[in-house]
């Protein structure tokens, strides 16, 4: 697939979080993922769910290294401060 948009919409401010992104974390192979809208609270997820689905197809386990150095643990609520 050469292109996946993402548009993220919330009715009530920090109203979701990552949770209704979570479907996508088996998404492999897509040329450009855009995830975009209102994404306050999650950027970290955001940021590293992109690079998830931009990997190769058959890509198991993901984690790169490009994101560690932003957040310890991307599914932790608090700061890596």
């Amino acid at each position: 697939m050469d292109e996946v948009v993402v548009d993220v919409s919330q009715a009530v401010f920090l109203g979701a979080g990552r949770e209704n992104l979570r479907v996508l974390e088996g998404v492999r192979g897509v040329g450009r993922a855009v995830i975009r809208g209102s994404t306050t609270g999650f950027e970290r997820y955001v940021d590293w769910l992109t690079g998830v689905m931009e990997a190769e197809k058959g890509t198991r386990d993901y984690n790169s290294r490009r994101w560690e150095h932003k957040s310890r643990n991307i599914y932790s609520n608090k700061s890596s401060g």
